[in-house]
């Protein structure tokens, strides 16, 4: 139980510190320097709202493949290269097979890692938001 939950933390913080970095990414593109204290707020604004919406989508995608939503594209795409390539290694199976084989090659880590760090960064990204408004 003890190293499930360091595992845990562990994925958030890898998480934390991608999107963190890509914020940081943003930040130095926009640039920061030589800027009035409202485009500075609406660059940070924008740094952690895209970052906190790329998280959001991506952890998205992972909790949505965990439940198998891409397994069909995955064994039409299997199917087609079986078909390209007749004499590949490897027997026809159907769709049942192909599903209950990806269910067992599942691995078990935290897909809630990146949904929960994209919400973060997107709430944190209020807090300039309600700043440049007081500026107004």
């Amino acid at each position: 139980m003890k190293l499930q939950k360091r595992t845990k933390l562990l994925c958030f913080f890898i998480c934390f510190f991608l999107a963190g970095s890509c914020a940081f990414a943003v930040l130095l593109l926009k640039g920061i320097e030589d800027k009035t204290t409202k485009e500075l707020l609406q660059t940070l604004h924008d740094a952690l709202f895209a970052t906190g919406a790329f998280c959001l989508l991506w952890g998205g995608v992972l909790y949505a493949n965990t439940y198998g939503a891409f397994l069909g594209v995955g064994y039409a795409l299997h199917q087609a290269k079986q078909a390209l390539f007749p004499f590949t290694k490897g027997r026809r199976e159907t769709y049942a097979e192909y599903r209950n084989r990806k269910g067992r090659e599942k691995t078990s880590l935290s897909q809630s890692g990146m949904l929960v760090v994209g919400a973060l960064f997107i709430l944190l990204s209020i807090i300039p938001l309600y700043a440049w408004y007081q500026l107004l």
